[in-house]
């Protein structure tokens, strides 16, 4: 079964009443009043619907916010236990992804279903546009266009993967890379040279 929150309508009640004037300012000046006001309502919820049933099943988890979990985790760089611990505790989280209450309903995601919504995106191509309509949001309220972005004409490559005569062979010893040309003085990569 599908539960999904409609994010157009504004709250009755004031979910920040229970703040003081200071914090409610540091909260209206953070990332999350933006990600609620401008990035939470615009996320491709109706894209991932046709992968549920309306009738059948358990009901989902609110799919905004798992949609918002999945951005927000990516962005902070978290791992899957740390995401859990941020959407479970969190209150800028929980401001963000538009969470009313603190019942386990609706601030509690397992690991697994947090995995399964990442299979659900990996497997559908449906990451590409998660990330795409807040980069678009972002872009237009800061007045980007970006038709005029620079291409970097400066490509890195890996030291390794690029000294003469040098092959890389994994392990646990940082000292990995084999040279053929160990006894050349000048060869940066050549073990004479290298301190261990």
């Amino acid at each position: 079964m599908i539960y999904t929150k409609d994010q157009k309508t504004r709250n009755m009640f004031d979910s920040l009443d229970h703040l003081g004037p200071k914090r409610r300012k540091l909260l209206e000046q953070s990332w999350a009043f933006l990600f609620r006001r401008e990035i939470l309502s615009n996320l491709p919820v109706v894209q991932i619907l046709p992968y549920y049933d309306s009738d059948n099943g358990a009901p989902t988890k609110e799919l905004y916010s798992m949609l918002g979990l999945m951005l927000l985790q990516q962005s902070f760089d978290l791992t899957d236990k740390e995401a859990v611990k941020q959407f479970a505790f969190n209150f800028e989280w929980h401001y963000a992804l538009d969470i009313g209450d603190d019942s386990d309903q609706s601030t509690y995601v397992s690991e697994k279903t947090l995995w399964n919504m990442r299979h659900l995106l990996t497997e559908n191509d449906l990451y590409q546009a998660l990330f795409d309509i807040p980069t678009r949001q972002i872009a237009d309220l800061c007045g980007v266009d970006p038709s005029k972005q620079r291409l970097d004409s400066v490509h890195i490559f890996s030291t390794c993967a690029t000294s003469a005569g040098s092959v890389c062979l994994p392990g646990p010893s940082r000292n990995s890379c084999k040279t053929s040309s160990a006894s050349a003085p000048d060869n940066p990569d050549s073990a004479s040279s290298r301190k261990a």
